[in-house]
């Protein structure tokens, strides 16, 4: 079978593509398909009465499920649209206003955008959490708010915008509210018109609110009459009742009574215990004792326990196998979507072990089930079989079930698919929720997707019966039913109202299920019924010139109460004027809640803010909050008339504290949140700036050594001048003296594929004797330059940068060759034994051959091929007649004039005398002039580095090694800037992670990763070196023999092409960034003591501000850090142990608490080690590179980064912190980190004799190793900054593991390591891979591009296995040589 290399359904894919597909997310396409743009939305003459009054007036349509209030929405932003383009036409300067439509759920968001779009032209966008819209940057909204007409989002996300002054309420023109009887209260609804809407001055946006049940409470007048006021709206229905009443089919209401004993499912308040209405099942005793110790269980048992109070015992069986699937990979009950790592983190060793054994003893459920046992099924359950056996064979049958909790939905759905007689007619799923907590054991979430899939499902009839929670009772489009139980009642009149609104279909029934013994469930229905009643009678009665606040009497106030609602929501409102935030008490908490959840922390930390509550006087409550230990402010109080208010004012008052500290921005964003600016980092044409994919072309530079100097003679000067010679290690090879006017430099010697070149530089200066001499030597310079590129040249002489005169073997000058070249003049050959050193050009074809022999056995008549003689090819061929047939043969190499090294044919050519001539230069010259576009290339990097250092003022720095960093690995040399790239880059995240420690005192980890990134990140260092001019000396090109010319030759037979490539270079933005880096390499390699690099990052525009010498890092940090108290009588640790360990004798023994601190510990005289364990990782990485990077000294940079990966991460370290007895030290507060490290010391003790990285499986708590690292930036600290002593560290802690484990042949290098490796060792730099955005559940798939097209594609169960197997299938191809060169253009293009 062929292996296949690119799936065939990705090969058109492009980098595009992929990148559009993951914007746009599978959950977006998906919902976005659910639209149907083709249906006609035709309106009817009460949804027109509608709009008229929503033209002219805020109002509150109430209309029944189904009666098209959305339609009525539609046609009024169509409305308000001609509206805006009107204005636009007739306004100068007129600033387009939006629609904002505000929903109450995230199907909603796609299910909304697809109506308006099917049905609108205007500019539509859609938002929702799931997009991260958290995280977006004030200009990426302003991007957006100035190019949109409409934005449907979901509710919460209107206001927290306008609460970070992203938008302000002047922009909108419609604010329309979807299930707007949900303006009360707290909700965001109520929240975005009573601090913003209400406050406005000036013109507001119209208000349209759409519900099917304005009233919320018995006293149906004053609860309309409170959402009149809030939305600032009239309440309206349709008058055309008939024209309605004909559009909405009334199902028919039938009640289903069952009757059982009324549980309480929650605990006793004193006792805990929940009363059980059957005993444990056995499989529930057997399972219990398996896992009643794993954590998560006793959320499973309640939610069994339930199921078999509710259900009864057959279906809490039946449940435990969906319970625990999947459970020892995803964690205890999870669902099959979410993956509990969390949970995961708290097993024992056994843990994993115990719930396979328990789901093993859970068998398929019994098929047809006796379902009127009651020993195995509630009266409630057998009710509800009873139903659907009475009518589910109707001819169409469509249901929805409505439940209320998610377990319920799913245990139902067991029992209906294990029983025979619904086989052949129910076709059913469940529709829950995909909200919930991901990391709480026992949840049954559905995606966004699966969601979709299933109403798509139940609409084209693949489903007919959907078991539901409240999630289908509004909103959502779900096909009309004939069939709607509810099996849990409602809650609220707007659930009686809009899961009856379901059944739509003629004839249709609304089935309720009431227990006879629960007489709450009677007295509720009744209530909502009545409800339902007042408030239509209320609505149709309505006067046209309405107020309903005149039917209630003189003591009801609705301004008073609308302005105490007001009150309540503004009360100490904090505002920023600078950018119009506002905050609220009443967003103040989520507030706190996300600052919290930025905060660096672990999966063994649960960082969320602690509200501690105690009685404060007769009336009053003081509530004391505690934030996580990494806060840069611990703990704040308050004191309310309520707990939730004192809750409030608290958080409000933190919220203030940390905005003045700068810990939440003017935009109320908390500091830490990565907020995302990728619009800023991209250029004009959509590239990444910093990135290798952005290309500029750039001058290249003439080094300064060969400018002509003023012109202070009238002549040619006869000198001073100063001689080097060009020596080769290879006899065919001319000695030639190279004469500059000035001393060059040391030039290493060069290696080619065939010879060494040395130069070797004589120090005595030298003059001619005659301006004869020098004017000869300008000739002889354009003669070479012609013989080497077949082009005439022309330069002023006094401009003539150097010259080169061949030398004979008593070493003076070769004068005879001189003039021989310069004339010009090719001779015939007169005897053929004197022809050694010469080049013979063949007359016929003009190709020039090196003479090697005579041959002596051949003559013009020998046989050449197919038995045809020299003489009669050439008679037939050429028309050539040879003259003397008795002259020997010639055997000659043929010169291979298009290649930079001097290199010859794969065979040897016989030639005839008397058709041949001999050239006016020698061979042996000829040769060494060849290698003259290798030498001067290497003469001029070195020159230009020179220059370099100069405007650089980086004199002290070796030039070899300044060579060496400013020469591209796209010049093919193997000497090139990218093992020093790789020293610098360790060097300078050294520097800047100690200045931004030093710094900023105060600043957690993430913000300290934040500053350092922005401080030396690809786009910041390509900054600096573009400013510099580094371009100008950065040596990329290794041209071709026929682009070369001595500095100041002009010629007029260049192409347009040829002279962009010989004056101009390209090279990538992240090119110059790693120059920079490069450069500190190459200042480490000549000063270790860090002086040097320090200055040289200073010089090269790294912004260290006041750091001159590196004692002023000491110097800054005890200006701004004040010391940790620390208390030796807590005895928080063993600090003189652990010095012990470390071998360093602290003058600080607080740094050693923290560098042992865990960010769980809930209360510590000192931080948690989070700020060491950044300082500390700078440090050992740095440790880790220099150590590598002069034992493999000859080894590439691709080998060089995949031995630190080896050598510096979380399993190596993590094995070296228990080695070292470390982890028994560590001050954490998690049970859950102290079983998880158990865990790996079992694993690490039992394979502590292996061999090689033994460590790679063990998925060690990253804790182990963040000690390391931690202990590592305390030594760094308490020694002022100097970096000896953590080498030393190094030296004993680290050092012996690396030289007993890791090496080149041991380390398992990673397919994408390897694929970097191969192309960058051929020198192409457009291969990169793309993941594609799958649904989690589903397949994984990953694609490696090679210049923009697709060459190998990989899937997995995970993004990382399939970019492992896309990887490995590239690296497989690449193993022909042939193939990328056929597929790469990089070195073409740096040519243009």
């Amino acid at each position: 079978m062929t292996k296949i290399y690119l799936d065939p359904e990705l090969k058109d894919f492009t980098i595009e593509k992929i990148e559009e597909i993951n914007k746009n997310k599978a959950t977006s396409k998906k919902w976005a398909g659910n639209s149907k743009p083709n249906e006609p939305m035709t309106p009817r003459e009460y949804q027109y009465e509608i709009l008229k009054k929503a033209e002219s007036e805020n109002i509150i349509a109430v209309l029944d499920t189904g009666a098209g209030k959305t339609l009525v929405s539609v046609m009024l932003v169509k409305h308000m649209q001609l509206i805006e383009d009107e204005k636009c036409r007739t306004v100068p300067g007129y600033k387009r206003k939006i629609t904002f439509f505000l929903v109450e759920r995230v199907p909603l968001v796609f299910q909304q955008f697809n109506v308006l779009e099917s049905n609108c032209d205007a500019r539509i966008q859609k938002f929702c959490g799931e997009m991260n819209v958290d995280t977006w940057s004030k200009s990426k909204w302003l991007e957006i708010f100035d190019n949109v007409d409409v934005c449907i989002m979901t509710a919460q996300i209107f206001p927290d915008i306008l609460q970070r002054g992203f938008l302000s309420l002047d922009r909108a023109n419609l604010l329309i509210f979807d299930e707007c009887h949900h303006t009360t209260k707290g909700h965001p609804y109520n929240l975005t018109m009573h601090v913003f809407y209400h406050p406005m001055e000036g013109p507001r946006p119209k208000i349209f609110g759409m519900t099917a049940s304005p009233a919320g409470r018995a006293d149906v007048e004053k609860s309309i009459d409170e959402l009149e006021k809030n939305l600032d709206a009239k309440v309206y229905t349709a008058i055309q009742t008939q024209e309605l009443a004909n559009a909405i089919n009334k199902p028919l209401e039938e009640i289903v009574r069952y009757s059982m004993r009324v549980i309480d499912d929650l605990p006793n308040q004193s006792s805990g215990y929940v009363e059980l209405r059957y005993n444990p099942t056995i499989l529930t005793t057997l399972i219990t004792k398996k896992i009643q110790t794993v954590p998560g269980f006793d959320k499973c048992i309640s939610i069994i326990n339930f199921i078999s109070n509710t259900l009864g015992p057959w279906c809490s069986n039946a449940l435990w196998k969906e319970t625990l699937k999947n459970s020892y990979t995803n964690g205890l009950g999870a669902s099959d979507n979410n993956t509990n790592m969390v949970y995961r983190r708290k097993y024992k060793p056994n843990d994993i072990q115990s719930i396979k054994e328990a789901y093993d003893l859970c068998t398929p459920p019994t098929p047809n089930p006796d379902t009127n046992n009651l020993l195995l099924f509630t009266p409630k359950i057998q009710a509800l079989i009873h139903s659907l056996t009475t009518i589910h064979k109707q001819n169409v049958f469509h249901g929805i079930i409505f439940v209320e909790r998610r377990h319920t939905a799913k245990a139902i759905k067991i029992l209906i698919e294990s029983m025979d007689r619904f086989k052949e007619t129910i076709r059913c799923d469940i529709l829950v929720g995909h909200g919930g907590l991901n990391n709480m054991p026992g949840s049954v979430q559905m995606k966004l997707n699966d969601q979709h899939d299933i109403i798509q499902k139940f609409r084209t009839g693949q489903l007919n019966l959907i078991i539901a929670t409240s999630v289908a009772e509004e909103g959502l489009d779900i096909q009309a039913c004939n069939y709607v139980i509810r099996f849990d009642l409602f809650k609220t009149p707007a659930a009686y109202i809009q899961s009856r609104g379901r059944a739509r279909q003629r004839e249709a029934k609304y089935i309720l299920m009431i227990n006879e013994q629960n007489p709450k469930e009677y007295n509720l229905l009744s209530k909502f019924q009545q409800i339902e009643k007042q408030t239509k009678a209320f609505c149709r009665a309505l006067p046209s010139e309405r107020n309903v606040a005149q039917m209630f009497g003189d003591d009801y106030d609705p301004e008073s109460i609308k302005k105490a609602t007001f009150d309540r929501f503004n009360r100490n409102a904090y505002e920023i004027k600078s950018t119009g935030a506002k905050l609220t008490l009443y967003g103040s908490i989520a507030l706190v809640h996300q600052y919290c959840a930025t905060l660096p922390a672990d999966e063994f930390c649960n960082f969320k803010p602690v509200y501690k509550m105690s009685s404060f006087g007769s009336t009053s409550y003081l509530c004391i909050l505690t934030l996580p230990t990494n806060s840069e402010q611990r703990q704040f109080q308050a004191v309310g008339e309520s707990k939730h208010e004192a809750k409030m004012i608290v958080s409000l008052e933190a919220c203030i504290s940390l905005h003045k500290s700068g810990a939440i921005n003017d935009n109320l964003i908390p500091a830490n949140k990565k907020v995302k600016e990728r619009l800023e980092e991209l250029d004009e044409a959509g590239k990444q700036i910093g990135s290798r994919g952005r290309e500029t072309v750039y001058p290249k530079s003439v080094p300064s050594f060969w400018n002509p100097g003023p012109d202070k003679t009238l002549g040619i000067p006869l000198g001073p001048y100063w001689i080097s010679y060009i020596e080769i290690n290879n006899t065919n090879y001319r000695k030639i003296c190279l004469i500059t006017k000035y001393p060059l430099p040391p030039i290493p010697n060069i290696e080619t594929n065939q010879v060494c070149i040395k130069l070797n530089r004589i120090k005595t200066k030298f003059m001619f004797q005659k301006p004869e001499q020098v004017q000869m030597l300008v000739d002889y310079m354009i003669a070479i330059t012609r013989a080497i590129t077949h082009k005439e040249f022309t330069c002023v002489a006094k401009d003539t940068p150097y010259f080169l005169a061949p030398l004979q073997s008593n070493g003076s000058f070769d004068w005879k060759e001189i003039k021989s070249t310069i004339r010009n003049e090719n001779t015939t050959i007169t005897d053929i034994y004197k022809l050694q050193d010469t080049i013979l050009i063949n007359q016929q074809n003009g190709k020039f051959h090196y003479f090697e022999k005579i041959q002596y056995d051949m003559t013009p008549n020998s046989i050449m091929k197919e038995n045809i003689t020299f003489a009669n090819y050439y008679k037939t061929k050429a028309e050539i007649e040879i003259k003397n047939l008795q002259q020997n043969l010639l055997l000659a190499a043929r010169v291979n004039q298009s290649s930079s090294s001097d290199t010859t044919s794969d065979n040897s050519h016989f030639l005839i005398p008397e058709l041949c001539q001999i050239y006016s230069m020698s061979a042996s010259v000829f040769r060494t002039f060849q290698l003259l576009p290798t030498l001067q290339a290497r003469i001029d990097a070195t020159l230009l580095v020179l220059d370099a250092q100069k405007s650089l003022n980086l004199t002290e720095i070796d030039t070899a090694l300044m060579v060496e960093a400013y020469t591209a690995s796209s010049t093919g040399i193997s000497i090139n800037y990218q093992r020093l790239e790789f020293l610098g880059d360790s060097v300078l995240k050294l520097v800047a992670s100690t200045f931004v420690f030093v710094k900023n005192v105060h600043s957690n980890e993430d913000a300290l990763t934040e500053a350092r990134t922005t401080m030396i990140s690809n786009k910041t260092l390509f900054q600096s070196a573009h400013q510099l001019g580094l371009y100008r000396y950065i040596c990329s090109q290794t041209l071709p023999r026929r682009f070369w010319r001595p500095p100041h030759f002009m010629t007029t037979s260049d192409s347009e092409q040829m002279t962009k490539v010989i004056r101009f270079h390209k090279l990538s933005d992240k090119t110059l960034a790693d120059v920079i880096e490069s450069t500190l390499g190459a200042a480490y390699m000549t000063d270790p003591t860090l002086k040097l690099p320090l200055e040289a990052a200073q010089k090269l525009k790294v912004p260290l501000e006041s750091i001159q010498v590196w004692s002023d890092f000491n110097r800054l940090f005890e200006t701004h850090h004040s010391e940790s108290f620390y208390d030796p009588s807590l005895r928080e640790a063993n600090v003189d142990r652990v010095m012990e360990i470390v071998g360093h004798r602290f003058k600080n023994p607080a740094l050693v608490v923290e560098a042992l601190t865990h960010a769980s510990v809930p209360s510590s005289s000192v931080p948690c080690y989070q700020r060491l364990e950044f300082l500390g990782d700078a440090v050992l990485d740095f440790c880790v590179t220099n150590y590598l990077f002069k034992k493999y000294d000859t080894a590439p940079p691709g080998l060089l980064h995949n031995l630190r990966k080896s050598s510096v991460n979380n399993d190596i370290l993590s094995i070296l912190c228990v080695q070292l007895g470390l982890h028994r030290h560590i001050r954490h507060g998690s049970s859950f980190l102290m079983e998880a490290m158990l865990h790996f010391i079992q694993l690490a003790e039992a394979n502590k004799n292996a061999e090689g990285e033994y460590w790679l499986e063990f998925n060690p708590p990253k804790v182990l190793s963040d000690i390391i690292e931690s202990l590592m930036g305390a030594v760094y600290v308490d020694c002022e900054f100097q970096l000896e002593p953590v080498l030393q560290l190094f030296e004993r802690w680290l050092k012996p593991i690396l030289e007993n484990h890791i090496s080149l042949e041991s380390i398992q290098e990673h397919p994408l390591g390897k694929l970097k490796c191969i192309v960058q060792a051929y020198g192409c730099f457009q291969c990169e891979t793309k993941n594609i955005t799958q649904n989690a559940s589903g397949t994984q798939k990953c694609i490696v591009f090679i210049h923009q097209k697709p060459f190998t594609s990989g899937s997995g169960f995970n993004t990382k296995e399939a970019r492992k197997e896309a990887a490995t299938r590239a690296c497989e191809l690449l193993q022909d040589s042939q193939l990328l060169p056929s597929l790469c253009t990089c070195k073409s293009s740096k040519d243009f």
